[in-house]
């Protein structure tokens, strides 16, 4: 005869997570089955929480790395003489400029024009 308990199972993304916590008494009141309920639903969460932080911590890794190769990419273009640069080379160039010029610019805010 199985001990009995309590599950719960959470998905997330095809990714299923799941707790299971033995009840003391088999004949436990229903606030202790509850507050067990409870429980594990709570690390189904955490475990989530967990899944969500390695995800983002792998994308960010993979941003990281995609900027570097990038930068990589674009300090080898500005090396190069412009007259030697291939057309591809002249119009990566053209955008990195406007994208550091858009950067540069001061976003404009509505409440400048308000006297106060």
């Amino acid at each position: 005869m199985s001990e009995p308990h309590v599950r719960v199972m959470l998905s997330y993304e095809y990714c299923h997570f799941e707790a299971e916590l033995p009840l003391k008494e088999e004949h436990d009141s229903l606030e202790k089955i509850n507050a067990l309920f409870k429980d594990a639903q709570r690390l189904c969460e955490e475990r989530v929480r967990q899944f969500q932080k390695k995800a983002a911590d792998a994308i960010e890794r993979e941003r990281a790395a995609s900027q570097t190769r990038e930068d990589s990419f674009i300090i080898g273009i500005l090396t190069k003489p412009p007259s030697e640069r291939t057309p591809h080379e002249i119009e990566c160039t053209d955008e990195f400029y406007k994208a550091k010029a858009r950067l540069a610019e001061k976003p404009y805010e509505m409440d400048d024009d308000v006297p106060f």
